[in-house]
């Protein structure tokens, strides 16, 4: 479909007739609850007045195509739904990071959708919690204009999604395989930078003075290892010790085994900095750094950490991706952006940092690497 603000218009008869012509392809070739282009937008564009423009959009509206919502803007009407994608239905309840970030996203996802007044509605689409074993039979029953937001573990379901022209939201931290995304023809990617997350952590703890920066968990090295290559760069750069732990992800190994191969490598390596990444450690009762056997001069910085998890262990300094934007963002971004393949990177979030750190993190705002103090 040609976009109407830009293409010109050829009048056959009067203007208003041929911009009623133009709004009717228009949603007809949108999903439900897009924004339409305000009153001003088309009186500029087309020469119009914009009594002109009110009349064409009341008329549309007693068609049944539009609703015209009092300050807010006229949308195309028509059931408004957007699907958010899980494996099962105990993702919700599950008392883990993967579990907090899905409870996150999804607030994000229906805040959006309450204010376009659209609900949201959840698919499972794996009974066994298995993101590579999928049922895609349910995504078959979705309409053309039906609307789907969904992680990057649902790469899987991308070619249906492609032979149904659905439009989509994919909040990504970079898992997906090389050529999946070419199945999708109308899609936003909301892409975590976790390597830039990374990065920024670094660059903290190398302005506080660490020079001997240690990186640990159980999934640094998944997939493409964003976290692995952003680590060796930065060390590399700096002229520092290269400190790398890949730790057991079995439930079984998180207590003593991760302590004594954290405090092994400190040990060794006396390190006075620590990148964590792990999920299910908050079986902590007291502080990460007694679980893990450091000192409390090492200074901390931990990925995924939600306090909530963790009731018995004081604030810890943490770097998180912004879940609640993202999902409402997936919203957003499905309904006033139609260009394909559009992608946008989302930075971490710093949370929990002492006073300290915090002041050195506002300081960093903005400066690039070369700038850091203590250079």
């Amino acid at each position: 479909m040609k976009q109407l603000l830009d293409d010109e218009i050829r009048y056959d008869g009067s203007r208003s007739a041929a911009l009623l012509e133009m709004l009717r392809e228009f949603v007809r070739n949108s999903c439900a609850g897009r924004r339409c282009p305000s009153h001003w937008q088309l009186a500029g564009k087309y020469n119009v007045s914009r009594s002109t423009v009110e009349k064409v959009y009341q008329q549309l509206a007693i068609e049944g195509l539009v609703e015209q919502r009092r300050g807010s803007g006229t949308f195309v009407a028509g059931r408004r739904v957007v699907h958010f994608l899980m494996p099962g239905a105990d993702l919700l309840t599950r008392q883990d990071s993967n579990g907090v970030t899905v409870r996150q996203r999804l607030e994000g996802c229906v805040t959006a959708a309450r204010e376009r007044g659209m609900s949201v509605e959840l698919m499972y689409l794996s009974p066994q919690d298995d993101a590579l074993n999928l049922d895609c039979r349910m995504l078959a029953n979705l309409n053309a204009s039906a609307m789907v937001v969904l992680q990057d573990w649902f790469f899987t379901a991308f070619p249906v999604l492609a032979q149904r022209a659905l439009r989509c939201a994919l909040i990504s931290s970079g898992n997906v395989p090389y050529g999946a995304a070419q199945h999708i023809r109308q899609w936003q990617q909301l892409l975590i930078d976790r390597g830039g997350g990374v990065q920024r952590a670094l660059e903290l703890l190398y302005a506080a003075g660490c020079r001997r920066v240690a990186i640990a968990g159980h999934y640094i090295d998944y997939c493409r290892a964003w976290e692995l290559t952003a680590y060796r760069k930065f060390v590399q750069e700096h002229n520092m010790p290269c400190l790398e732990l890949v730790l057991k992800w079995e439930c079984s190994s998180y207590d003593g085994q991760w302590r004594q191969a954290v405090r092994q490598l400190y040990m060794t390596g006396k390190f006075d900095g620590l990148l964590i990444f792990c999920r299910e450690y908050l079986a902590a009762q007291h502080s990460l750094h007694e679980f893990l056997g450091l000192p409390e001069s090492v200074r901390l910085l931990a990925w995924n950490f939600y306090p909530e998890l963790a009731p018995g262990v004081p604030p810890v300094g943490s770097f998180n991706p912004p879940n609640r934007q993202l999902g409402y963002d997936a919203v957003t971004r499905m309904l006033d952006d139609t260009r394909s393949c559009r992608k946008n990177i989302y930075k971490v979030q710093f949370e929990n940092l002492p006073p300290d750190l915090q002041e050195i993190c506002d300081k960093l705002s903005g400066t690039t690497d070369a700038q850091l103090p203590g250079d």
